[in-house]
């Protein structure tokens, strides 16, 4: 069960990173247009862009933690793993309410109960 979460959660991140590169498009191509370098602090839509990106790839990679814990049975990393999703989940649902946020609450509070209850 934790290893289809961390799945689920890889996709997630993937998707969001990808939603990103489509819907950011103009504010990346402004970043690449202007050097790459020191082309975003200035600008709020592009750290906007930039951040959800990067957001994206977190998400990714804690999924494919949570994969690895699940293969080599690592309870506590999946403790971390579920109670900063839940955090950030929660914020996410509480000040963007239809956001795919609420998904996370559920999926997290699975991953916890499974950490310390098996």
């Amino acid at each position: 069960m934790i290893s289809i979460i961390g799945f689920i959660v890889l996709v997630g991140g993937i998707g969001h990173v990808i939603t990103g590169l489509v819907i950011f498009r103009p504010q990346l191509t402004a970043i690449v247009s202007d050097g790459v370098i020191n082309a975003v602090l200035p600008h709020f839509d592009r750290r906007a862009a930039l951040w959800f990106i990067l957001f994206g790839v977190m998400v990714a990679m804690t999924g494919h933690l949570l994969i690895h814990a699940a293969a080599v049975g690592d309870l506590a990393s999946v403790r971390i793993a579920g109670w900063y999703l839940l955090g950030v989940s929660s914020v996410g649902t509480l000040t963007q309410t239809r956001s795919p946020s609420s998904l996370l609450v559920v999926l997290s509070l699975v991953l916890l109960g499974l950490s310390y209850f098996g």
